[in-house]
């Protein structure tokens, strides 16, 4: 997460020298959009927020001018959120803003470095796995939501997590 904030806190540093302001909750709608996801409802979901906190980022996105919503023509209950035009003339800036941070990423790490990190996160992980940090046999996967929260080994700087078989649970 925390290159996603580095890369995130580095593009909204120049966009707000250049007088636009956006929250980090913001930027995440609009990287959502950007990859083609333009309903409310899976926003939220691949934010891990409600559809009411999502609806009021749209709104706030569309008070200023960056975004518009129209009905959903599959779901009379849902609105489908698009950039607008003002948004569309920063677009170019947003592109070459990432294209810089990526540059100065790699003058700090390495090219080689970059390029390996870029070829992990586009590679196929497969199926998403259970990830749990304590050892005891469960029942249920809806014990597992139940019984508290999960430690993990390890510290701060470095975590060690380790993935299971589903039903048990290693600490």
């Amino acid at each position: 997460m925390r290159g996603v904030y580095w890369f995130d806190d580095a593009i909204n540093t120049e966009l707000k020298a250049r007088g636009i302001q956006l929250t980090r909750a913001e930027s995440f709608v609009i990287l959502n959009m950007l990859m083609g996801v333009r309903r409310g409802v899976d926003i939220a979901r691949n934010l891990g927020v409600s559809r009411q906190a999502t609806a009021q980022l749209i709104q706030a996105l569309e008070a200023r001018g960056y975004a518009t919503t129209t009905p959903d023509p599959h779901d009379a209950r849902a609105r489908i959120v698009s950039f607008s035009t003002i948004f569309d003339k920063h677009a170019p800036l947003c592109d070459r803003l990432l294209r810089a941070s990526e540059r100065e990423l790699e003058r700090r790490i390495g090219k080689r470095r970059v390029d390996a990190m870029r070829s992990a996160l586009f590679a196929d992980w497969g199926p998403i796995p259970r990830v749990v940090t304590t050892k005891r046999k469960l029942s249920t996967p809806q014990e597992v939501r139940t019984k508290g929260s999960f430690r993990r080994k390890g510290n701060r700087n470095n975590p060690s997590f380790r993935v299971i078989d589903p039903g048990t649970v290693e600490k």
